[in-house]
């Protein structure tokens, strides 16, 4: 097991909104959020309203509320909304650290710490200023340690750098900081190699997380694939989900109908220089490949229907290089199902085990999935 938790502030639903308590949330922009994803949003103001007087069936049907709705990562990350517009962490001024906010770390340290030891996975957020973050992640570090937990630092996508030099100089500090964790709408690992060498260049260097391979409704299944594998390339210790390598290919989520020119290049390249292994006709892969050369990277081509047994050959090609290269893969049953659709039964667990592949079970977001440890390991069997 792994009690590791991605959190901006809250356990659970009632918690969430304790801590929308004293400072302006913006709840229509949260309802919109919700009817945007397909999600019905009940009226959280009157919710916040019910729950500081103390009414516990304000919490329960904030809870029922964030069970239901479609799969897939608009709604999941709709549900994530609620706990950014609750916290001042998340959602609050950037540029000046408060009281306030401090106060809030210590609060969240507290609920974490009285469920037992883990790794909070906090996301320093790309807009604050140079003062905030510095203030922000030394003060967090230090609660961290008040409360007994290993602290991993969550960087956006867009701008993983952009507080580099104060990540790293608090990493010196702080020995609780164990781990970065690159995080948001997947995209291809490869565009992170300067974030990869700037951690390998640590002296303490921390774990590396990527999270890859779970957002399978918008890209094609073999390009999902081939990101897995280009992580465990650009040096990830762990690989967050990597849902793509182990999802059974009848289970797979609707994909779009296009693709661009330069993900379909990427993943004829990559099939190329492994075709003999799965059997396929070189040859023609460099015709289709000298075929898209002239055209636009940006532009789209219609989408292949893909083979589920090329799939599974694909994905057991990832997996034996993650057993290889000593890569772990972080399970997390409610998390994957909700964002894929899939039911865990699909996750392949057992392919896993019988690949010899290094995995734990981690409990990610409980606040806005409704679940805990206990139930994410009882999942995996």
């Amino acid at each position: 097991m792994d009690p590791h938790l991605h959190l901006y502030g809250a356990l659970t639903p009632g918690q969430a909104l304790e801590l929308a308590q004293g400072h302006a949330v913006d709840w229509g922009w949260l309802a919109g959020c919700w009817r945007d994803a397909g999600l019905t949003p009940p009226d959280f103001a009157a919710l916040a309203r019910r729950h500081a007087a103390g009414e516990g069936d304000a919490d329960r049907e904030l809870a029922d509320a964030l069970a239901t709705g479609p799969a897939g990562f608009a709604a999941f990350r709709a549900r994530y909304d609620l706990v950014i517009a609750c916290s001042r962490w998340a959602s609050g001024r950037h540029d000046r650290w408060t009281r306030e906010t401090a106060d809030e770390i210590d609060r969240v340290c507290s609920y974490v710490a009285a469920r037992g030891p883990a790794e909070m996975r906090v996301l320093v957020p790309g807009t604050a200023s140079d003062a905030w973050a510095e203030a922000a992640v030394d003060h967090l570090a230090m609660a961290a340690v008040r409360h007994g937990l290993h602290l991993a630092l969550s960087l956006p996508r867009s701008g993983p750098l952009r507080h580099w030099p104060l990540i790293a100089a608090a990493i010196a500090r702080h020995p609780c900081i164990t781990g970065i964790d690159l995080c948001g709408i997947e995209d291809e690992p490869s565009e992170h190699a300067a974030l990869a060498a700037a951690i390998a260049a640590c002296p303490r260097r921390p774990a590396f997380l990527v999270h890859v391979g779970e957002q399978l409704r918008e890209v094609q299944p073999l390009t999902a694939v081939r990101r897995v594998w280009d992580a465990v390339a650009l040096g990830a210790d762990r690989l967050g989900h990597a849902l793509a390598v182990r999802l059974d290919p009848a289970a797979w989520p609707s994909t779009p109908a296009w693709e661009r020119v330069d993900e379909r290049c990427a993943r004829l390249a990559w099939l190329q220089w492994q075709a003999d292994e799965l059997g396929l006709d070189a040859d023609a892969i460099d015709r289709e490949l000298g075929d898209l050369a002239s055209r636009d990277p940006a532009s789209q081509v219609a989408a292949e229907s893909i083979d589920p047994g090329l799939l599974l050959a694909c994905q057991d090609a990832v997996l034996a290089r993650i057993r290889q290269a000593g890569r772990t893969i972080e399970v997390c049953p409610t998390s994957n199902r909700v964002v894929s659709g899939a039911p865990v039964s699909a996750h392949g667990i057992e392919r896993l085990r019988a690949a010899g592949v290094s995995w734990v079970v981690g409990s990610d977001d409980p606040g806005i999935l409704g679940t805990t440890l206990a139930e994410e390991i009882a999942q995996t069997g």
